[in-house]
């Protein structure tokens, strides 16, 4: 179920098939609508700003070859590291409990720490579950491996 996003500056970023299940691990099923227009939006702030999206948070373009290794040049490359960044955690859950099941092995949570303080747990196949602050995500991720 690949999805490809056109751009009104002639480009386009085709979104791969686990980005989508990403997507749809932290937002729900139903939630690539709505990430799909918070992303244009973010696009076309971006451009207007100058900035794109890292994983610690975001840097002029005129620095982002020097990082990436690759140009930030069209609206769907600043579009593809935005949604890399946001889905990362997600990403990387899922391709941890691909290869664990490939091993036969129980895969390991992967926790974000959200810019409002909370922490966001994924993995276990339970999904992604939300927790107010960091000391109640270990606490009841000791609970649960005590259990």
């Amino acid at each position: 179920m690949a999805v490809s996003l056109a751009f009104d500056d002639g480009s386009s970023l085709h979104v791969p098939d686990l980005w989508l299940r990403a997507s749809a691990l932290k937002d729900g099923e139903e939630g690539w609508a709505e990430r799909e227009r918070t992303l244009r939006e973010y696009v076309e702030d971006s451009v207007v700003r100058g900035v794109v999206a890292t994983k610690f948070g975001e840097m002029p373009l005129a620095y982002a070859e020097r990082y990436y290794g690759e140009p930030i040049r069209t609206k769907a490359d600043v579009a593809e590291k935005a949604l890399y960044c946001a889905l990362r955690p997600a990403i990387m859950a899922l391709a941890m409990e691909e290869m664990a099941a490939s091993a036969g092995r129980k895969a390991p949570k992967v926790a974000a720490l959200n810019d409002d303080g909370t922490v966001t747990v994924y993995g276990g196949g339970a999904g992604a579950r939300v927790y107010p602050n960091a000391a109640e995500a270990v606490a009841d991720l000791e609970a649960m491996a005590d259990a």
